[in-house]
């Protein structure tokens, strides 16, 4: 037994320690029982065996030792650890003895929290369960079910509260010179503004009133819009047909008006004899709703009154009249498309949308019932024959229709005067 382990010296102390029953036999009972009871060591029962496994960012933290942590610190420990290790927590719970039914203590708090890996030293410990406290008072003991849920969902606005506080403090406690001075002047501005508080209002109506506003436009007068007029004429009345033209070209959608940049534009196309000038205050005699656009068909329209001769055909568009069977009124062609027009663009702002609007069935094209409905929803009724002429006004291919292209044409058409 002594072997290589012990020396001879070392044997017959280790002989004069053992218990003996009598002289030469060793109580093996107490020997054995003696190498199980070390010094110093406290025997602890176990029933599970926990593991403790913690995020790296979590394992550090838990390596502090020291001071006291902040309170917003431990609550983030507390709240991760539970949220991680909540089934280990509340295993090793019910193999507690509870004061109550499923009440826990500070102490027994600590132990579990311990053995789960996060130590809380007293003051930690202590200030955990004060908040506890203040929240619900309970004798020093709570809810388990009511801490754990308090710890895991209930934590995080308390720190956020905790942090905003903190910040609010320490802004305080920051001493700028340059915030004494806002303070004076603020001071001093409310007492002036206290003094002066009548002139400050009436300066401020002042204020309101005095806004900024565009340099209007110098619109010329009638007899300036008829001498121009008459500088153009000859050169209007030899290109008539290709001024219409380009008039419906830029409106395709037949506003009935075009802008006055597109109007000199026209001008300078044609050769109009006028400077710019001239040019502009044509462009705003026409200008009827001063809203920036010119209304060519007025243009037109200026050049025939007065200097057309009547003629003696019988359906002649500027002069033959039909009659409106509900009242017996006499209207012209003419007048009556320019009645159409005007219908139109009140009610749907553009003709190809007041077209589509006659026929709702087939809205690209026009028949003479839907041309008859139209009319006399609008107060005039013609004969058969009156409406079958104002057709072929409009109808000019003979298609038995109108589509939209002889719709713009003939409606925004003004009938050229006599040269």
């Amino acid at each position: 037994m002594t072997g290589d382990c012990m020396t001879q010296c070392q044997w017959y102390e280790f002989r004069s320690h053992l218990p003996y029953k009598e002289k030469g036999l060793v109580n093996v009972k107490e020997f054995i029982h003696h190498f199980g009871k070390p010094t110093g060591a406290v025997p602890t029962e176990y029933t599970q065996i926990f593991t403790p496994m913690l995020r790296e960012p979590l394992k550090n933290l838990d390596a502090y030792v020291g001071d006291p942590r902040d309170l917003n610190i431990v609550l983030q420990l507390l709240e991760r650890l539970i949220n991680v290790k909540f089934y280990d927590i509340d295993s090793m719970f019910k193999h507690y003895d509870h004061a109550g039914p499923g009440l826990i203590s500070k102490e027994d708090f600590g132990e579990i929290m311990a053995e789960q890996g996060l130590k809380l030293i007293p003051q930690e410990l202590d200030a955990v369960w004060r908040l506890m406290d203040r929240i619900k008072y309970g004798h020093g003991q709570h809810n388990f079910r009511q801490v754990m849920r308090f710890l895991l969902l209930q934590t995080r606005a308390l720190r956020l509260e905790r942090t905003r506080a903190r910040h609010a403090a320490k802004n305080r406690a920051i001493h700028d010179p340059n915030i004494l001075k806002l303070k004076e002047f603020r001071a001093c501005q409310r007492k002036y503004k206290a003094e002066h508080e009548a002139q400050l209002l009436a300066l401020g109506k002042a204020a309101v009133q005095h806004k900024y506003k565009k340099a209007e436009k110098n619109y010329p007068s009638a007899s300036r819009v008829q001498e121009l007029i008459n500088k153009i004429k000859e050169t209007v009345l030899n290109n008539w047909v290709a001024i219409r033209n380009g008039f419906l070209w830029q409106d395709p959608t037949g506003w009935g008006s075009v802008l006055l940049k597109d109007f000199r534009q026209l001008g300078r196309t044609f050769n109009f004899p006028l400077n710019e000038a001239e040019l502009e205050d044509l462009a705003l005699g026409f200008d009827k709703k001063k809203n920036g656009y010119v209304q060519y068909t007025d243009f037109l329209h200026a050049f025939g009154e007065g200097h057309r001769s009547k003629s003696a055909y019988k359906f002649d568009e500027a002069y033959h009249e039909f009659e409106n069977k509900k009242d017996g009124s006499k209207i012209t062609i003419r007048a009556l498309m320019d009645k159409i027009r005007d219908i139109c663009l009140k009610e749907n702002n553009t003709l190809l949308a007041g077209f589509r609007a006659i026929s709702k069935k087939h809205p690209e094209y026009i028949s003479q019932c839907d041309l008859g409905r139209f009319l006399k929803k609008h107060g005039i009724e013609l004969s058969e024959d009156d409406l079958y002429h104002l057709m072929t006004v409009y109808d000019r291919t003979r298609r038995g229709c109108i589509n939209y292209t002889d719709f713009l044409q003939q409606t925004m058409h003004v009938v050229k005067p006599d040269s």
